[in-house]
């Protein structure tokens, strides 16, 4: 049940993900759930890829919320909120938090300037430099969004999502930040004891992703279980116009550089 749980909240099937060659073109073959869905709803998600595939910058601003009821549920590192700035092709300034299985939070970077790419981690208060690559860098697999599967990690984020294909539709269409949204929902089956329902929105103009709901109760081991989860994208900007200023690196006060794993492998 924990496994299920974990891996629906952080937006990855069940049988796990594999990652894409990043930077690349999506994948023109379809995944074979899509010939399960509603036309609708995967017309919905083919305007999403092409949407993101299309932009030459983006600003977002997103808040993690958690909350079960069964103690130790959640012991996993799990992101708490980031920011992003990305400008094709290859520059990057994403600044996220993360809370560990302890709950201490913990501050993390990934900066690329075109030139060079920064990574640095709160935990240690230290930082790598590297050569940036030609396209956009990798991503924590923590930060397991739908926009982010299709800008960094070139892979369709619906492919394997732990909910039956068949039991997505389109829902009730609906407004978030004075943006209005079309939405993909579904309610469903988890086993023969939990009932869980989930809803996507995305913008009606521009289909970029502007929230994402997970939720859910039953019975486990005999006892009841509630859980829910939401992304809420607080900001979404396209097409910015940013300065060389926006993906500078400043180290944190106190920070080390240390050697990364690619240039002791050099």
């Amino acid at each position: 049940m924990k496994t299920w749980l974990i891996s629906s909240l952080l937006f990855v099937g069940a049988c796990g993900i594999a990652v894409g060659q990043v930077g690349g073109q999506l994948p023109d073959k379809q995944p074979s759930q899509a010939a399960k869905r509603d036309p609708k709803v995967q017309a919905m998600f083919n305007q999403m890829f092409s949407s993101y595939k299309g932009l030459d910058s983006l600003h977002e601003k997103v808040t993690f919320k958690f909350d079960v009821n069964v103690p130790g549920m959640l012991d996993e590192i799990l992101p708490v909120e980031l920011e992003l700035k990305l400008q094709r092709p290859n520059k990057v300034a994403l600044t996220y938090t993360v809370k560990n299985e302890k709950g201490k939070l913990s501050k993390y970077q990934l900066v690329s300037d075109g030139t060079n790419l920064y990574t640095y981690g709160g935990d240690a208060n230290a930082y790598t430099k590297d050569k940036a690559t030609a396209f956009l860098p990798r991503v924590p697999q923590v930060l397991k969004l739908p926009d982010f599967d299709v800008l960094f990690r070139n892979i369709d984020p619906f492919q394997n999502l732990a909910i039956p294909s068949e039991s997505l539709v389109v829902g009730t269409p609906s407004k978030v930040n004075g943006t209005d949204i079309d939405v993909v929902s579904a309610i469903f089956q988890q086993g023969s004891q939990m009932n869980a329902s989930f809803m996507l929105g995305f913008g009606q103009r521009d289909r970029l992703v502007r929230g994402m709901s997970f939720s859910g109760s039953g019975v486990s081991g005999g006892k009841p279980i509630r859980f829910k989860f939401d992304a809420i994208y607080d900001l979404v900007a396209a097409n910015v116009k940013f300065a060389d200023a926006d993906f500078a690196f400043t180290p944190p006060a106190g920070s080390k550089q240390i050697e990364s794993q690619s240039t002791k492998r050099n």
